[in-house]
């Protein structure tokens, strides 16, 4: 995929654990990752692979969340394959993520190429048991091989009718109802949080973090960020307003404007004001500070 050629593994295993000091490590009732990192940083320098991981998780959610509704049966496939060696541009590309939700670690395979999915798998364990199949598929030379695990019989079968070449199962069978494949599609689609360097926060994010998380700290830790870039902010304030038809553009056009203000017309905004920090400075040291630019400039 992308710049990988072999296997690259990303691990937030914490290993042997003394203490978990400063909430940096989470406790888990998963066997074989009891204690979790909760943060980790990748250094390394250009081209060296960092965005080609991102991008690898991001091409996950993005097959998981969508593949069964935005493609059409012959649609290729949005996966870059590793391209800088001519013996691999025919070979499939493949992700493995684990993880945990609601006390089950799951472990979800893909791998595709620009046609076709050749391989998918979802296994998970609950606590101490062992490790189940949920499902299973695979292509090879023509062939198609089913294992629908500990899926209902009756609906697994539907859901794999129902599968294209092109789509995940996983994104099929939620898409068509299935409680059971509901709680790894979440996982992969909502709680994976993915932040490329080609998308950007929303506008008011920030402003709704520090107006609704004023009990659990949040909004202290944004203010203290903020003061320690030294941006001069001492306090963010935000207010709450009504959407008010007046603010839209005077040469909007009428039938457009009924439109946005129907729209809107319920909504609340959010507006933010900054208090900043006024530095006083002397009239000598004003002068002494012009003569010292003055000199530098000429």
């Amino acid at each position: 995929f992308r710049s990988f050629a072999a296997l690259q593994r990303l691990s937030l295993n914490a290993g042997r654990v003394k203490s978990e000091r400063i909430g940096a490590v989470l406790s888990t009732s998963s066997r074989s990752s009891p204690h979790l990192l909760r943060s980790l940083a990748l250094l390394g320098a250009n081209g060296s692979g960092k965005s080609s991981l991102i991008g690898a998780l991001d091409f996950v959610q993005s097959f998981v969340s969508s593949s069964a509704q935005s493609t059409q049966l012959g649609d290729n496939i949005n996966v870059r394959p590793f391209l800088l060696d001519p013996s691999f541009r025919d070979k499939c590309s493949d992700f493995e993520i684990t993880f945990i939700h609601q006390d089950i670690e799951y472990t979800y395979s893909l791998s595709v190429t620009m046609k076709r999915v050749i391989r998918e798998c979802l296994l998970s364990r609950a606590k101490s048991q062992a490790l189940k199949v949920v499902f299973s598929r695979s292509y090879d030379d023509g062939e198609e091989t089913w294992n629908l695990g500990t899926l209902p019989k009756a609906q697994g079968k539907l859901w794999q009718q129902s599968t294209r070449p092109n789509a995940s199962f996983l994104s099929t069978a939620v898409q068509l109802n299935s409680e059971q494949l509901k709680h790894p599609f979440d996982w992969i689609t909502d709680k994976l949080r993915i932040q490329t360097s080609g998308s950007a926060f929303s506008a008011s994010l920030t402003a709704h973090m520090i107006k609704d998380h004023v009990e659990d700290g949040c909004r202290m830790e944004i203010m203290n960020l903020l003061r320690e870039a030294d941006l001069g902010i001492r306090d963010v304030l935000i207010e709450e307003e009504d959407f008010d038809e007046s603010d839209l553009p005077s040469d909007m056009p009428d039938d457009l404007r009924k439109r946005v203000a129907d729209e809107l017309k319920d909504r609340k905004f959010l507006s933010t004001r900054f208090e900043h920090r006024i530095l006083y400075i002397s009239g000598k040291v004003q002068l002494y500070w012009c003569l010292l630019m003055f000199a530098y400039r000429f």
